[in-house]
């Protein structure tokens, strides 16, 4: 299994060969030094210092060239612009919709107006202030109609593991 069909199985709720790390999404969730002196050992490349984000964790900062060549084979979901531009690669579509930036983007503004909505209706209901009940209760249903468009249908099928695994 790739790095890809790894992450991409993960996330499809289907079991991985083996569990897919995070790799410096986050420099808080980068990796410890010792571990990278071991993956540049691995990976062949030439000996440097190693430079230490966070000295109590011990998170090394992971250099521009291993990122790229993470990105090159794994392609990861996100905002990656300056790595991938490093990694020399065409900005190619996404493998489906639901890997799109900016259409995730915008479902996730519409969930939350829909939940605030959900949320505030009742409030105002209480409160006896009905116009205000029925605009966020509108509101709700408008993020819930737009997103039964723009985020249900490029859902990936939920695939469960077997009972008997």
């Amino acid at each position: 299994m790739t790095s890809r069909e790894r992450v991409l199985a993960a996330l499809e709720y289907r079991r991985p060969d083996r569990v897919p790390v995070d790799f410096s999404g986050h420099r808080s969730s980068g990796i410890a030094a010792i571990a990278y002196a071991k993956l540049w050992e691995y990976l062949r490349l030439p000996a440097k210092p190693i430079r230490v984000y966070d000295v109590i964790q011990q998170l090394a900062v992971v250099d521009d060239d291993v990122l790229a060549g993470f990105y090159k084979s794994v392609r990861p979901f996100g905002l990656w612009s300056p790595v991938r531009k490093q990694a020399d690669l065409p900005l190619n579509k996404p493998a489906s919709k639901s890997e799109n930036v900016s259409l995730t983007i915008i479902n996730v503004v519409l969930g939350m107006v829909a939940i605030c909505g959900l949320y505030l209706s009742p409030m105002y209901l209480v409160g006896h202030w009905y116009a205000k009940s029925l605009i966020w209760l509108g509101a709700a249903f408008a993020a819930i109609a737009a997103l039964a468009f723009t985020w249900y249908p490029n859902l990936v099928a939920a695939r469960l593991p077997a009972e008997d695994e």
